[in-house]
């Protein structure tokens, strides 16, 4: 009986050296920061602005000399599935590849594991038309956050 209890204890005991991981606990209330950086590309190369010429499909060449883009509507689906818009008034960001500052797009999200992330290129018809007191931050038509 002693031999099986020993037996019993070291096998409870490899069991719980052995034991998996458990997930990491976030907090939902507190927000993180994701920085989501846009890096332009033409075929396989770096955009460079005022650099020379690049190549189109059809073989017609062409220069940059200035891009500019809004980016907006950001959404993140965690690995539970469960889906984070970002609010409206904090989720529009124009892209300048002439300021190595504007590349990116930072956001405000809850922590948590996610696995996608969509966003819209350009800004959609419901803010554009929006009255122009709306139109705050990359929006700002003053050019004031320009």
């Amino acid at each position: 009986m002693k031999r099986i209890f020993i037996l019993a204890a070291m096998a409870s005991v490899f069991l719980t050296a052995c034991k998996k991981e458990s997930t990491p606990e976030y907090n939902t209330r507190v927000k993180a920061t994701l920085s989501v950086e846009f890096d332009n590309i033409v075929g396989s190369v770096d955009l460079q602005l005022n650099t020379g010429s690049y190549t189109n499909a059809l073989g017609e060449r062409f220069n940059v000399t200035k891009l500019k883009y809004f980016v907006s509507n950001f959404k993140l689906t965690n690995v539970d599935g469960i889906v984070y818009t970002v609010p409206q008034d904090s989720c529009y960001f124009l892209i300048d590849e002439a300021n190595a500052a504007a590349h990116d797009a930072t956001l405000r999200l809850p922590e948590g594991e996610y696995k996608t992330l969509s966003f819209v290129l350009g800004v959609d018809s419901l803010r554009n038309t929006s009255d122009i007191s709306k139109r705050t931050g990359a929006l700002d038509v003053s050019g004031a956050a320009n």
